[in-house]
């Protein structure tokens, strides 16, 4: 394979990683605003319907709130992976700037 081939193949890897990684971004958004705007929410608009029973019921209540601060603590996880992502992104760029490097001087 020519090197001009090899960037070829190189380049359409990048640009089908990019594709990718916007892709789970996207994905992880969705994620991240279902819990936070679906999940969080019932949740909370529970917990406070509950705060009229008995005991009991508060016990339930301590466990949903649970289940809210998981959700918290999960979307925070997703965060941080598309904060990974974002750095992946970067890398991404310097790799294409390398090649672009090595091409130029490849030409000469």
């Amino acid at each position: 394979i020519s090197s001009s081939a090899t960037v070829a193949e190189i380049q359409g890897i990048c640009n089908e990683t990019k594709t990718n990684i916007a892709n789970i971004q996207e994905c992880f958004n969705n994620i991240v605003s279902f819990l936070q705007d679906d999940i969080q929410v019932q949740f909370e608009n529970f917990g406070k319907a509950t705060n009229e029973y008995s005991s009991s019921i508060e016990e339930i209540q301590a466990v949903i709130n649970d289940i809210g601060h998981s959700a918290n603590v999960f979307a925070n996880v997703v965060s941080n992976i598309r904060g990974q992502i974002d750095m992946y992104k970067i890398f991404q760029e310097i790799l294409l700037s390398v090649k672009k490097i090595l091409w130029t001087k490849l030409k000469k």
